[in-house]
């Protein structure tokens, strides 16, 4: 059969073919491709471990017929590439490179600074408490204080129409909310002397904000922001 013919034919009946049907994505894959996006844009994660990760949740959800292991890491690198290519237009040092910069400083002021502690609030704090205990039992001086952001804040700083980092923050005595904001205060200090916008109202019960931030971090394996990671440079 003539295809241009029988495409003629269509259109003259008033119906559209598209030569190359796009097949819908599925929700699955959508499902998937959210995680492998996030890790790869997130720059926490090397390319090993976000493979095991997204395999990992592909078997936990039973998707194994529907994605191969083979398919995960072509994904993962078209992702890597569009992230590559994206970053040859950054503006250098990015709000990411500042913002480790920030924490790296807050951690030498006595404040306990952690990058994406956990999943959620509560995650943080179980982070915190962790490394408060293991310096007690080390003798190590306690901190004054803490500030954290987790990865449902790192999905909204990526999100380019919020584009906000959400930092938790207090004192290492809890209640005491004049120690709260004073560790507060020191902490937005720190992060405006790296250039960052700060919106705060300066009370104990509303997070600091980092306005306009762009999340823009590659992977660097010689900067390990792992929990464990965090963890053991924070109470060695």
């Amino acid at each position: 059969m003539n295809f241009e013919l029988l495409k003629t034919a269509l259109l003259l009946l008033g119906v559209s073919l598209s030569v190359q049907a796009e097949i819908p994505t599925s929700e699955n894959q959508k499902y998937i491709d959210q995680i492998i996006s996030f890790h790869v844009k997130s720059g926490f994660t090397s390319i090993k471990d976000i493979e095991e990760i997204t395999i990992s949740a592909v078997e936990d959800n039973s998707f194994e017929k529907e994605f191969s292991k083979k398919w995960i890491k072509t994904r993962i690198k078209q992702a890597q590439v569009r992230v590559l290519s994206q970053s040859k237009n950054w503006i250098v040092p990015t709000d990411v490179t500042r913002l480790i910069k920030a924490f790296d400083e807050l951690n030498q002021e006595g404040i306990i600074a952690f990058h994406n502690a956990g999943y959620t609030t509560s995650d943080g704090y179980d982070n915190i408490r962790e490394v408060l205990q293991v310096r007690k039992k080390k003798h190590i001086k306690v901190s004054t204080g803490y500030c954290f952001y987790h990865q449902q804040d790192l999905e909204r700083a990526m999100d380019a129409d919020m584009a906000i980092l959400y930092l938790s923050f207090g004192s290492v005595n809890n209640g005491d909310e004049k120690k709260s904001i004073k560790i507060g205060k020191q902490i937005v200090k720190v992060l405006q002397k790296y250039h960052f916008k700060i919106n705060w109202n300066q009370t104990q019960d509303k997070k600091i904000e980092i306005l306009n931030f762009k999340w823009e971090n590659l992977y660097d394996s010689t900067i390990d922001l792992s929990e464990d990671a965090q963890i053991e440079r924070l109470t060695s």
